[in-house]
């Protein structure tokens, strides 16, 4: 809910491109590390209460939806005014860049690694999931771009 209100204000106050790309840069976790640089995200800190291997993933799993889904609305609004070309290839590009890396060290994890390697299998699964959502929006938003 506070994310379809934050994209309807972005909407009145005819910031929306300003909002795209501030919302995909929240769905690509912005302030997450990448998995390329030895570091994986430490996705357990957002959470108060302890939580089982399994749980711990579904509630980021259904942020990034919930926040793709709320961006793709967002893009297809009649007053979404053409972004800055620079910053969508920024963005773009570090899209491509994290999904590059998460399936990188996916291969490098062990045989079925979702049961050997259950921890690091999901945090990456995590973080391909939103860089895949996030270029389905870039693409989506050059598309309205183009015609």
């Amino acid at each position: 809910m506070g994310v379809g209100l934050l994209c309807q204000l972005f909407q009145v106050w005819g910031q929306v491109a300003v909002g795209i790309m501030t919302l995909t840069e929240w769905l690509l976790g912005d302030d997450q590390a990448e998995p390329a640089s030895g570091e994986t995200a430490d996705l357990d800190e957002e959470f108060l209460f302890e939580k089982g291997d399994l749980n711990l993933w579904v509630e980021p799993l259904q942020w990034s939806q919930l926040l793709h889904t709320h961006l793709c609305a967002l893009s297809t609004a009649s007053s979404a005014p053409a972004m800055c070309p620079p910053e969508l290839a920024r963005l773009t590009a570090t899209a491509d860049a994290h999904a590059q890396s998460a399936e990188q060290a996916l291969t490098t994890l062990p045989a079925l690694p979702q049961f050997s390697a259950t921890i690091e299998h999901a945090k990456l699964t995590v973080l391909k999931d939103r860089a895949t959502l996030a270029q389905n929006v870039l693409a989506r938003f050059k598309e309205m771009d183009c015609s």
